[in-house]
């Protein structure tokens, strides 16, 4: 399994989010955590953002037991907040593409120039995987609504090969 958490257990303040939690998440697998409010939802995706351990329980990534704090987005982990971190002031290609861009090779390579029209390709193409409707893709982030917005950050994920996308709230 991509993704196997077993008897995990969480206490937050006096209360007990977690209470032997178990799930086994597949590579590919689309699964949804659907549940009252205060109900551990939030403590989990702390965890697998490598912020809180359990009390107790493990979990595994890649067959690989997980240690606390450990980094997330190395360990092929991305979460998407209900509002994500964005530059709002950059265009969706840019954001899409933000600390993994495209350069542009030959002569200029040393420029470290990005490859503008290679990423805008493959950010239409992320977007289209993902069914996204959005204006240009050199609109501002900034203009944005919060479901395209979730939309923008889940194109950085996947073309940050992502292994395992946590989403926080899926609908805004």
């Amino acid at each position: 399994p991509l993704l196997y958490d077993r008897q995990v257990f969480k206490k937050v303040g006096n209360y007990q989010a977690l209470r032997n939690f178990s799930c086994t998440v597949n590579a590919g697998d689309v699964v949804g955590i659907a549940d009252r409010v205060g109900t551990g939802k939030n403590a989990l995706i702390r965890m697998l953002n490598g912020k809180v351990a359990p009390d107790r329980g493990e979990v595994w990534l890649n067959g690989r037991k997980l240690q606390w704090p450990f980094p997330s987005v190395s360990s092929g982990i991305r979460v998407v907040y209900e509002k994500p971190a964005l530059a709002d002031s950059l265009n969706i290609t840019n954001n899409i593409f933000l600390g993994q861009e495209i350069h542009r090779g030959g002569l200029l390579k040393w420029l470290n120039i990005p490859h503008q029209r290679q990423m805008d390709q493959q950010a239409a193409q992320v977007l289209g995987w993902l069914g996204a409707t959005l204006p240009s893709l050199h609109a501002p982030v900034g203009n944005l609504t919060d479901e395209q917005q979730q939309l923008i950050a889940l194109a950085h994920a996947k073309v940050s090969q992502a292994n395992l996308m946590v989403i926080e709230d899926p609908s805004p």
